[in-house]
């Protein structure tokens, strides 16, 4: 990305003949079955503001797998405005701020505690502002290292293979799941994996779970539903190894592991643990 852009009051269309947003759209559609064009994303949530249109992540959803179809190719320009955010309902604010969450976790302890404090949902724009500066800062620094998701670009992955499985299963039970939702509860997956491979500190297991239950509720499953998760991980396509899953755990905040292999066993004790947390039967 060349430039990320933050402003506070409205944003002007360019060309009173053609909305800026028609051609945002163009450029992704050119981008995934063309050679590709220049073009410039205005994100208009918080999910889209601190994920989707930083990275160069073009996607799209295929036979209800996420993003299977898509090319990396960062816009020209980004521009940030919480001018957009002011009719944003609460859930669409919290489905934004779990990838906000997420970038506290693989960077300080320090940043996610004070993310996990603040009140996402009383819409504060210029409190927000200088929290989505340093977020998004957070992403574009890592990208900026491995535009091509080869390394350390994975970290970004933290929660995110156990989400797009909630994902899946979600689609195929015809209820869809907010994204931001799916990675909250992913993350918290994520995070019992942490502590069963990695000693991930149990005050902090039990804190987030903790957050999530008071602010996202629960995805539920049950063990009928284990097998179905499974093989939509097993399909994620930054598996290295065919029949291992690969996740991103946390040693401790602020210390990512990428790569971890993840036994199928493993996964179902998670799955086990996460449903305690959350107090499903």
């Amino acid at each position: 990305i060349n430039t990320c852009d933050f402003f506070h009051g409205p944003f002007e269309i360019l060309d009173k003949r053609t909305s800026l947003f028609q051609l945002i759209s163009v450029g992704r559609s050119r981008c995934n079955d063309e050679r590709g064009i220049r073009f410039v994303n205005v994100p208009t949530t918080l999910l889209g503001a601190v994920d989707a249109s930083v990275g160069g992540k073009n996607g799209i959803n295929f036979n209800s797998l996420k993003n299977e179809i898509g090319t990396i190719r960062p816009a020209d320009l980004v521009i940030v405005s919480t001018a957009f955010f002011r009719t944003l309902t609460p859930q669409e604010l919290l489905s934004g701020y779990a990838e906000m969450l997420k970038h506290g976790f693989i960077t300080s302890a320090e940043m996610s505690h004070r993310l996990m404090r603040y009140d996402i949902t009383a819409y504060e724009p210029e409190a927000l502002l200088h929290l989505l500066r340093e977020n998004v800062a957070v992403k574009s620094r890592i990208v900026a290292q491995d535009l091509n998701d080869n390394g350390v670009r994975r970290s970004l992955n933290f929660g995110h293979t156990e989400a797009h499985a909630f994902e899946a299963l979600a689609m195929q039970r015809r209820s869809p799941l907010n994204h931001g939702y799916a990675v909250a509860f992913g993350m918290l997956v994520a995070m019992v994996l942490s502590r069963m491979k990695l000693d991930f500190p149990s005050e902090a297991l039990h804190s987030y779970a903790a957050y999530v239950e008071g602010h996202y509720g629960a995805f539920a499953f049950s063990c009928a539903d284990y097998d179905a998760l499974l093989q939509f991980m097993h399909h994620d396509k930054k598996n290295a190894t065919s029949g291992i899953i690969n996740s991103t755990l946390l040693k401790d905040f602020g210390q990512p592991v990428i790569n971890s292999s993840i036994s199928d066993e493993d996964m179902k004790a998670a799955f086990d643990i996460y449903r305690d947390l959350l107090h499903l039967p």
